[in-house]
């Protein structure tokens, strides 16, 4: 059983939907709960959730930020379908790209869902802030690859852009299939 799925099945009252996002079934779940802010069982379990996000996406994409194959696997599922020959090279890729991590989570099963690439962390900051899609940065189980990949949300840097946007007026630029 993957993490996500554990986590929520714990709650043998909670019905979980295995192709409903992650923040949507813990939004069902608090609600369902009854938990409100400052609920030591609802504190509780909003760390829990966050743990286990954090396993997600250690099971799904790795913990290691110096393994080839798992840069070009991560690459491709967030549609980049040519992905460099050399860990650098990925790294130096990856590290202008702006995607919500908790969407790159919700698309793992799903080859059908388009992960939005972002101009700028700026952007992403916003978007992440608005949908409450807010991945633990200093989690103690996060790997090497989930921390290269952590962006600063809360006090994003407006100089940080993709630059493949550079050419491309207002808006967001989504990415392809994963």
């Amino acid at each position: 059983m993957e993490p996500l799925e554990a986590f929520f099945r714990q709650y043998a009252w909670f019905r979980y939907k295995k192709n409903e996002s992650a923040e949507a079934q813990y939004n069902r779940l608090r609600k369902e709960a009854g938990w409100k802010r400052g609920d030591p069982e609802g504190d509780k379990a909003w760390e829990d959730y966050r743990t286990a996000l954090v396993r997600q996406f250690n099971t799904s994409f790795s913990n290691d930020d110096n393994d080839l194959d798992t840069w070009n696997a991560l690459l491709r599922h967030v549609g980049i379908n040519n992905p460099p020959g050399t860990v650098k090279e990925c790294k130096d890729l990856i590290g202008g790209k702006f995607i919500n991590l908790i969407d790159l989570i919700n698309a793992r099963d799903n080859p059908g869902v388009i992960i939005t690439h972002y101009r700028n962390e700026v952007e992403l900051s916003k978007y992440t802030l608005n949908s409450g899609k807010i991945f633990p940065r200093d989690h103690v189980e996060a790997g090497s690859l989930l921390r290269y990949l952590l962006r600063h949300i809360e006090h994003p840097d407006p100089n940080r852009r993709d630059p493949s946007h550079a050419t491309q007026g207002p808006g967001k630029k989504k990415g392809g299939r994963r």
